[in-house]
C-alpha cells in the first residue's frame, strides 16, 4: 500500500536491556522542562510456534519481514538466549521495532535514542553498523497484536549505555569523577565520567545483576537451612528481608546481599576506581532492590529517582537537546 507521512512527530528513547525493554516518549515541551511518558517489557522475542498456550494470559504477537513472533512479559526465559553478551540479535531488534510501534500511528516520523554497549560507541562503524540494523533509517512495517503499523525512522543516535543519567542530572557529573553502577536485570554495566566525558578504558560490565542475586541467594539458604529453595521465591524473601517462617534467616540474607553489593563495588576498585573519592551514581531495576544496602554502605552518594526509567529518561533529555539545536523539532 502506499505510505503517506501523517505530518505528526513522535520523539522517544528505547533503552532495551537484557532482562526489560524500557520506553521514554516525549508527551510535552515548555522551554526546558520536557514531560514524558514511560513504558516497559520483557526483552524477551521468540518465533511463533503456534503451540502457545493461551488460556490464562493475553499472548502478545508481531509479524515483521515475514515471519510471525510471540514477544514480551509471557515468553519463557528458556526460548530465548537471555544470558547472550550480544545486543546486535532479533531479540534486541525486535524489542525496539515493538516499542516504537506500540507509540506511533500510521505514517507517523519518528525520531528514536536507543543505547549501545560501550565498545560498539567507541567504534564509530560499528556504532553505525548498530544502528542500522536496530533501527533502520526510512520507512517501517510491523504488525503488533493484529494492528498494522508503518512510520518513518527520520533521525535515530544512539548513546552509550548507562550514560543518560549525564543528561538527568548534569550538576553531578560536571567537575567530578563519578562512577556509574547501572545494575539491570542479567548485568551490572560500570562507566566512569570525569567531568561528564566517559572514559571507554575505565569501564566494564559484570554478570552480578538480579538474576545473579536471585539464584546464588537460594542457593545459599538452601545450603543454611536445608529447604530446597529456587529463584522463585527470593525476591519476597529478599523484601521480607528473612524466610518469614525460619527467623534466624534474616542475617543471612542480611549478610547475602551485603556480599554481593561490596562483589560489584571491589570489582570497581580492582579496576582502578578510586570509590572512596569518587561520587558514586546507582540506577537500574536491581538498584531499587539493593537501596537499603546501597544507602548503608554508600550513605552520601546517590541512588536516581526512579532507576528503572533513568537512561530512558536521559537518553530522551540528551536527544530533544541535540534535535533542538539541529532545529529538527
Amino acid at each position: 500500500m502506499d505510505k503517506k507521512l501523517s505530518g505528526r512527530n513522535v520523539v522517544m528513547a528505547v533503552d532495551c536491556g537484557k532482562d526489560a525493554t524500557k520506553v521514554s516518549v516525549l508527551a510535552r515541551r515548555t522551554g526546558d522542562r520536557l514531560e514524558s511518558r514511560e513504558y516497559l517489557f520483557k526483552t524477551r522475542v521468540a518465533l511463533q510456534s503456534g503451540l502457545e498456550d493461551s488460556s490464562f494470559q493475553r499472548i502478545d504477537t508481531a509479524e515483521y519481514e515475514g515471519k510471525r513472533y510471540v514477544w514480551g512479559n509471557h515468553v519463557s526465559d528458556i526460548t530465548v538466549n537471555v544470558h547472550s553478551n550480544s545486543k546486535k540479535d532479533v531479540n534486541h531488534k525486535l524489542s525496539t521495532l515493538i516499542a516504537i510501534a506500540e507509540h506511533v500511528g500510521k505514517g507517523d516520523s519518528v525520531h528514536v535514542a536507543i543505547g549501545c554497549p560501550i565498545q560498539v560507541f567507541t567504534d564509530r562503524e560499528a556504532k553505525n553498523e548498530y544502528l542500522d540494523y536496530i533501527v533502520p533509517k526510512g520507512w517501517q512495517e510491523i504488525v503488533v497484536n493484529g494492528e498494522y503499523k508503518y512510520f518513518y525512522i527520520a533521525s535515530r543516535t544512539c548513546f552509550a549505555e548507562s550514560t543518560g543519567l549525564v543528561g538527568l542530572y548534569p550538576g553531578i557529573f560536571e567537575d567530578h569523577v563519578v562512577g556509574v553502577f547501572d545494575i539491570g536485570g542479567l548485568n551490572v554495566n560500570c562507566a566512569l565520567f570525569i567531568n561528564s566525558n566517559l572514559k571507554p578504558d575505565r569501564c566494564f560490565t559484570t554478570q552480578d545483576g538480579y538474576y545473579s542475586i536471585l539464584n546464588r541467594l537460594a542457593g545459599r539458604l538452601s545450603d543454611e537451612t536445608g529447604t530446597d529453595l529456587d529463584a522463585t521465591y527470593i525476591p519476597s524473601i529478599i523484601k521480607a528481608g528473612r524466610i518469614e517462617k525460619i527467623p534466624h534467616t534474616e542475617g543471612i540474607v542480611k549478610e547475602y546481599m551485603e556480599s554481593h553489593l561490596k562483589r560489584i563495588t571491589d570489582t570497581a576498585r580492582n579496576r582502578g576506581w578510586n570509590i572512596d573519592v569518587a561520587k558514586l551514581v546507582f540506577s537500574g531495576g536491581c538498584a531499587e532492590l539493593l537501596r537499603g544496602y546501597i544507602t548503608a554502605q554508600f550513605p552520601g552518594d546517590l541512588i536516581v529517582e526512579d532507576p528503572v526509567f533513568a537512561n530512558a529518561r536521559g537518553f530522551l533529555v540528551m536527544f530533544v537537546r541535540a534535535l533542538t539545536m539541529a532545529g529538527k523539532i
